[in-house]
């Protein structure tokens, strides 16, 4: 599994600059927040909901437990500590926390939604704002990325070890954005606000919890719509979507253009197979903990594991000979890459060439020559595929079969399955 050295770097330098800021003249939670004129919206939230959940209990698999000696009215300072948890022990223990905390026309430009839609809808949203320990978007160095996980560990939402990501980055000009899901971004305008238990963040935009993978593909990343009409055409994408802490690199749908023919052959079994050497397991790995020569190892059902090695190159980014253009996408059970070519188990030893503007298809080969996996590529004619616009009108939820009208690739395959 691929060490995560450079994150490490960055957040030990976020963490470092965090000093503890309990005592006697630090102002409670109540006053940090009445302190800045522009976040009632969400003091009101995390009021009501908390009200309505009792101390010490475990809601949906959270493993957060409210502090039951917390004076919710006026804030008194009986206890330093905003959460307790309890270690695998069971020992009850103080957990200091990182709020990050929308402005009221953040939450303006929501509308109507979960926020509004009663205490046990909006309190894993609000557990999503909420970092364990003292987080200093001040202490990040220009340029860098930490991927910070948050409150929000419940399987109803997440799949993803000890809370779902939050991602923080400090751009060359010195803002603190903020990434969370659907690749919602928010700048952070007020930072390291010190309350006695934390720190507060005030950010303009409302953090979105991630999706599944094709719910993120369907509403978001219509790039991505070749992938996910692959995977819902052989019965993968619940695989995919289920399977936890994993790494997905998505080909784009350039990178299908003109393998038809190469895929035209192959039985389901055989693509299930490539497609599956596209998720890396066991490991939710951000871009920038690739390093030259890592690698990463994905785990077909029934096979032996087959590795992904990255190469790192002025400022580019490669797994096997694809390129990295999109990065860092987070879905509910990991993170997504958009890769620029469709990755082969049996070419596992392919490198970019770093000279050239672009990639080889590893699948390419002439007709009629056996391709990387052994099969013999079909005569079909990729002008004789219908292709048309991905369907962009899908719903959240996570349905998406009409993502898969008009795609040509998936067509031709699904062609060739119900021949054989």
């Amino acid at each position: 599994m691929l060490r995560p050295l450079v994150a490490v770097s960055a957040a030990m330098s976020a963490f470092a600059s965090a000093q503890v800021v309990d005592g006697p003249n630090v102002p409670t939670l109540k006053e940090a927040l009445a302190s800045q004129p522009n976040i009632s919206t969400f003091w009101t939230l995390l009021q009501v909901s908390l009200a309505g959940l009792p101390p010490l209990v475990i809601r949906n698999g959270d493993r957060l437990r409210l502090d039951p000696t917390r004076n919710w009215t006026d804030q008194e300072q009986k206890n330093p500590a905003f959460f307790t948890y309890t270690d695998p022990k069971g020992k009850i223990v103080q957990s200091d926390v990182t709020i990050i905390v929308p402005i009221d026309s953040a939450f303006d430009k929501l509308g109507t939604g979960p926020w509004f839609g009663g205490r046990v809808e909006m309190w894993p949203y609000l557990k999503y704002h909420i970092l364990p320990g003292y987080v200093s978007a001040g202490g990040i160095v220009k340029g860098d990325s930490i991927s910070v996980p948050s409150e929000l560990s419940s399987t109803k939402y997440t799949n993803v070890t000890d809370g779902q990501r939050v991602i923080l980055t400090k751009m060359p000009s010195g803002q603190v954005v903020v990434t969370s899901g659907l690749s919602e971004r928010g700048t952070i305008i007020v930072r390291d606000v010190p309350f006695n238990g934390g720190r507060l963040e005030l950010v303009d935009s409302v953090l979105r919890i991630p999706e599944r993978l094709d719910a993120t593909a369907a509403t978001t990343y219509p790039e991505m719509a070749e992938f996910l009409g692959a995977l819902n055409a052989t019965g993968l994408v619940g695989e995919f979507n289920a399977r936890g802490n994993v790494t997905i690199f998505a080909p784009n749908n350039q990178a299908f253009q003109g393998l038809s023919r190469a895929f035209g052959g192959m039985n389901v079994d055989e693509f299930k197979r490539i497609l599956r050497y596209h998720m890396a397991v066991e490991s939710v790995t951000q871009s920038w903990d690739f390093l030259n020569g890592s690698t990463l190892f994905s785990v077909a059902a029934g096979e032996r594991p087959r590795h992904l090695t990255f190469t790192k190159e002025a400022g580019a980014i490669y797994v096997n000979s694809a390129r990295i253009v999109t990065g860092d996408i987070l879905i509910a059970n990991g993170v997504v890459h958009i890769i620029d070519n469709v990755l082969n188990p049996g070419a596992a030893d392919a490198r970019p060439d770093l000279t050239a503007t672009t990639q080889t298809p590893v699948f390419l080969s002439p007709v009629g020559a056996p391709t990387a996996t052994g099969d013999v590529v079909s005569t079909t004619s990729a002008s004789q595929v219908p292709t048309t616009t991905p369907n962009k009108s899908v719903a959240s939820t996570g349905s998406t079969k009409s993502a898969m009208a008009g795609m040509g690739l998936v067509l031709a395959f699904m062609a060739v399955v119900v021949v054989l």
